[in-house]
């Protein structure tokens, strides 16, 4: 056969460039005629006829259906698929059609989606959307969390910038439906009870005597504030047995911390001082929201809730008649709750929370002999100053819990209350004992 000539070439180079260009044309115009979101759309307006009584329609539209709210930050597009959100009659219908239960309260048109549910609200695919995906950090929030994104506009929950309170949620008159209680009148808000349960385990623990938050509380470890969204290479995920989410890692973190965060003491990094405390599957679902709930969406001033006034609690500082030192030990165990005490002495003063290479015996050590070996001035002064202490290897890691300083956080009447309270935890026998001898 004769060999082509250029020209021939370039002929048929041209033919098959253009056969190439158009195939890809048409499969671009198949794709915009066929989106991913499009059976959605052709099932719900089936759905919607059949739940109306009506005939179905022979042609339905596709649309890409958005929301755009510069108030807050965003476009959502999640109602291209979810199109019964507020629709009082798909109350019973499968998702993505099912009426949201909350539609009323937070109509779709003034909130979108993704500022309570996260994902990716501009993403019109089903992964996409849900945040699924390398490099987006706030994918959908868990049904069972979803209670953690409340705190950014219902504000009556009790920040712990200030001295811890009780929680407490109350809805406003902007999102309640008719006959709905007005602002600040301390009606607790319904579904956040998992809020509630998180904060009284997080109190009881003594977590904020370790752990900040936005500021408030000990400097040992992470505000937990920033710990809900921060960039997902922070984490380490090579001991998460789960999906490499910040749900996922937390989760696990407070079921198993010294798996999640073993350290490398080879290397200087002692584990993870936190204590394994055998949360169940739902104590540790409750902290994990109200670790995430710490964080907050920005929202404009109109979304957000203003706080309840709270009944006061007896301040643990209020003046007692002279003489009631019963009265000034309770004070002072209140002190020492309130400012996370427990989560590193223990209840009680008890000790044995562990602190890897720490003279003492590897553990924080117990304060019930404190009065054996200091005077209430050194007492104090120990505690407006703080401690690090000694290591036991000497080449080993530094240990992870050391005494923070207080002084510019207990006020002079607390310092003195808390004293009393830890002399008293001296074993009454043993202080008769002492004084007969």
């Amino acid at each position: 056969m004769a060999r082509a000539t250029s020209r021939q070439v370039l002929i048929r180079l041209f033919f098959a460039s253009t056969v190439g260009l158009v195939l890809l044309l048409a499969v671009t115009i198949w794709r915009q005629l066929h989106p991913a979101w499009g059976p959605y759309q052709v099932a719900y307006a089936k759905l919607l006829a059949r739940t109306t009584g009506q005939r179905p329609p022979w042609f339905t539209p596709l649309e890409v259906k958005q929301i755009h709210l510069p108030q807050l930050g965003r476009t959502d597009r999640c109602t291209t698929c979810h199109l019964g959100v507020d629709n009082p009659k798909m109350a019973d219908a499968p998702q993505p059609f099912r009426t949201h239960p909350d539609y009323l309260i937070h109509p779709v048109e003034a909130f979108g989606c993704t500022v309570c549910h996260g994902g990716q609200g501009m993403a019109v695919t089903k992964q996409d959307a849900h945040g699924f995906v390398k490099h987006w950090e706030r994918p959908l929030l868990p049904k069972p969390l979803l209670a953690a994104s409340c705190a950014s506009c219902h504000e009556a929950q009790a920040h712990l910038t200030t001295p811890p309170a009780p929680l407490t949620l109350t809805p406003s008159p902007i999102l309640s439906p008719p006959g709905g209680e007005e602002r600040g009148e301390g009606v607790g808000l319904a579904g956040t009870e998992r809020l509630v349960r998180g904060k009284q385990l997080f109190d009881r623990l003594g977590c904020i005597g370790c752990h900040a938050v936005r500021g408030w509380g000990g400097p040992i470890s992470t505000d937990l504030a920033t710990v809900a969204y921060k960039p997902l290479d922070e984490f380490d995920f090579r001991y998460v047995r789960g999906p490499h989410t910040a749900v996922a890692w937390n989760l696990e973190h407070f079921k198993e911390p010294q798996r999640v965060n073993p350290g490398d003491p080879a290397n200087h990094v002692p584990p993870t001082p936190m204590p394994n405390y055998q949360f169940t599957e739902e104590e540790a679902t409750d902290l994990t929201a109200l670790v995430f709930s710490y964080w907050r969406e920005e929202v404009p001033s109109k979304y957000r809730v203003a706080a309840a006034p709270l009944t006061p609690d007896p301040s643990p500082s209020l003046p007692l008649p002279s003489g009631e030192r019963d009265g000034v030990r309770e004070r002072g165990r209140a002190v020492f709750q309130k400012y996370g005490c427990v989560g590193c002495h223990g209840i009680e003063g008890r000790g044995g929370m562990k602190n890897y290479n720490a003279s003492t015996g590897g553990e924080v050590p117990p304060l019930t002999y404190v009065a054996q070996g200091l005077t209430n001035d050194q007492l104090k002064a120990l505690i407006r100053e703080g401690r690090y202490p000694t290591k036991a290897d000497p080449r080993g890691p530094t240990p992870p819990l050391w005494m923070p300083t207080w002084k510019d956080k207990l006020s002079p009447e607390e310092l003195d209350d808390v004293v009393e309270y830890l002399v008293s935890l001296y074993p009454s026998e043993m202080t008769l004992a002492a004084g007969g001898s």
